[in-house]
This record gives structure tokens, sequence and C-alpha cells, in this order.
């Protein structure tokens, strides 16, 4: 069976094309079977076959390799970081011997703007050979789009707490009855599969930002503060496009134990300490600090945890409260939620997807569901 990873119900027709498309499949060498099922994110619907007319939810808990093709949307939101590769990854393990995963790369400059993949990203993390050894196949199948097969060796793990999403979400998914308890694998899915995948999208923006403002050598002191503290902050640990050394996890809603049993479960190497420091310490100054819920925002106290020249992230969840800001702070830069890049008015984001064009264009006016980031006198 071949199966479509879109965003949502309403991007399924839009994404098919672009596989169906002559222009991008001139060869047929990569023409979806007609009978080819979609999965988006955000789907209620935990079955392995929806039907012709359904769409199941992409973390149902597939077999391993039992699935012939893997189509990834143009809406799907699959960023080109370490959360992004180890998703991959995972895909790789549901496809058969002679299968392959399937998806979009954008030219280099564009990828690199917006935190996308593109082909040297690929090949760079799943290397296609070493010394005449083949490790794990990257076949450019035609413009704008690439395949992914598993060679001679598997890619490397990849530390991520994606990890600990796909290697738990089928375990839990048996233990509560997949097919006979909907109910309770929807509270599940809204609890924790939901959560991860979200916190993934969020992170990919964060660690743009840091790569524009402090670039990928520099030493970052990174806070996190708010229910979400915990798992942002390992990610930027993990992250090998930032020099994060150290993080903050403020507020969290993991517990510190909870969290180094999580960070021993997802990472595969050695990275900066994570504290869990009272939320009322506000004597530890950080580089970059991003603030997760309302909640936890205090307009007070928040420029005494920055240093001089620091940045503050606010997610699009702060930003509908329409803080203030006093004259500590520099004029807003704004950064799209779909993809990684800041928005200009002048300047256009182009992307394969009709439809996200629309969006980000209708964002870059309205800022609505946009990070806010602000530099600190």
């Amino acid at each position: 069976m071949d199966i479509a990873l879109h965003r949502s119900a309403s991007d399924i027709e839009e994404d098919l094309e672009y596989y169906f498309s002559e222009q991008r499949d001139k060869h047929n060498q990569i023409r979806p079977s007609d009978n080819i099922r979609s999965f988006t994110a955000d789907s209620p619907n935990f079955m392995q076959d929806p039907g012709k007319d359904e769409t199941g939810n992409v973390f149902y808990p597939f077999a391993p390799f039992s699935l012939n093709r893997i189509f990834i949307g143009i809406s799907f939101p699959l960023f080109s970081n370490n959360w992004g590769a180890a998703f991959l990854r995972h895909l790789l393990s549901l496809i058969k011997p002679k299968g392959a995963v399937i998806l979009p790369v954008y030219p280099e400059v564009q990828a690199r703007d917006q935190g996308l993949w593109c082909r040297s990203s690929l090949e760079n993390i799943f290397r296609s050979r070493s010394r005449y050894i083949g490790i794990s196949n990257i076949w450019a199948e035609n413009d704008g789009v690439m395949s992914m097969r598993v060679g001679r060796r598997w890619p490397p793990v990849i530390p991520s707490t994606a990890r600990w999403l796909f290697e738990q979400t089928p375990r839990c998914a048996t233990a509560l009855g997949l097919e006979g308890s909907t109910e309770v694998v929807k509270r599940f899915w809204q609890s924790e599969i939901q959560r991860f995948w979200r916190l993934g999208r969020h992170h990919a923006v964060i660690e743009q930002i840091i790569r524009n403002q402090y670039g990928p050598r520099r030493s970052v002191r990174f806070a996190a503060s708010g229910a979400d503290a915990g798992i942002l902050a390992l990610e930027c640990l993990y992250s090998p496009y930032t020099r994060v050394i150290h993080a903050d996890a403020r507020g969290s809603d993991e517990s510190p134990d909870v969290l180094q049993a999580l960070d021993q479960a997802c990472s595969t190497k050695e990275h900066g300490p994570l504290e869990c420091p009272d939320s009322t310490d506000t004597e530890n100054f950080c580089d970059v600090l991003c603030v997760t819920n309302p909640d936890a925002f205090d307009p007070d106290s928040v420029p005494r945890q920055l240093s001089a020249g620091g940045t503050l992230i606010l997610t699009p969840e702060c930003v509908e409260l329409g803080p203030e800001f006093g004259s500590e702070f520099s004029e807003p830069e704004y950064y799209s939620d779909t993809v990684a890049q800041r928005l200009h008015r002048s300047v256009p984001i182009y992307h394969y997807s009709e439809r996200i064009e629309e969006e980000i264009d209708q964002q870059t006016e309205s800022r609505q569901g946009a990070f806010t980031v602000l530099r600190k006198a």
C-alpha cells in the first residue's frame, strides 16, 4: 500500500497533484498508485486503512516493513533539523526492502532560509556512499523530488525527543487497545502525540531564530519558560546547527527526573547541561529566553533574565495577549510558524504549495500565529 502524509484534509488534492503532475514525474518514476491512502496530522481516525474517501492519522503505529511507498506532501511541515531527521528515519523503518520514502526538496538558499530540506542537507544526514560502501541511498528523482531507501547500513540514530515519540506510541497504542477504545486513544493522541508534534515544529522556528541571531558557532545560553520548557530545552541542546552550551527549563510540566530519563532515552551524544532552576530565580542571565505559554510570561522579570543584547522569543500563544514592551527592547521581528523564516512585508516567501503561500501572505500582514522576537538593548 502507498500512503501520503498531509498537513490536513484540505491539502490532500494539492499534495497529490504535485506527485501526479507530469512536471514532477516526466518518466513515471514516482507516480503514486491509484489506491493511495491519505493520512493527516490532525485526523482522529487511528486505523491502518482508512479507505479511499477517509483519512487516517500520521502517527498510526504501522508494523515495520509493511508499506510500499510513503509520499510526504508539500503541505506537510517537516523541517530540516534533528526532529525532522528522526521522523524520516522512522519512516524508513516502515517501508518494505524495495520501498521508498519520497519527499519534496527545495533549492539550497530557499531551504536554508526556511529550514526545509534540500539535497545537500538530506545527503549529509543520510549519506549515500562512504568509501565505496553504500549506507543509505538518496535518489534524485526529478526537479524538487527525492527518494530515500535503506542501503547496506541503517542511517545513524538521531538524538531527538522524536525518538521517544516513535518508540513509545506503538506500545501505548497496543496497551490502550487501538481498535477497541477510540476515545482513550484519542485522549492519548491529544495529550502526548499532538504535543510532541507541535513542539517539534516550534523548535524548528526557535532553532532558525538562534541561527540567524548568533550563527552556528557562537556559544549560547538558552532558557525556556512554561509548561513545554523541558522538551524545548532538550531539543536545543541536541541541535547540531546551533551551539547551545547550557539550557534552563523553568516551570516545565516534566520533573527534573523525568527530563533526565527522557534525555537518556533520546540522546546519543554528550551535550551541555540541562538545569531546572526555581521559577522565581531570575539571576541566571541567558542569551536567549523563550516563553512558551502566557502564564509563564512576566514582563517585569524578563529583562532581568536576559543578558545585554539577549533575545526574547514569544510563541504564538503568548503573542495573542498583545504584551507591551518598554524601551529596554528593540522593535519586534516576526517569524512564520509555517516556514521557519522571518516575515518581511516587502519580501515574498515562496513555497511549492500555493495554499501555504497564501497563508504566509496573510500572516505577514496580520502577524497572527507568528513568533515574536525582540532584542534587549
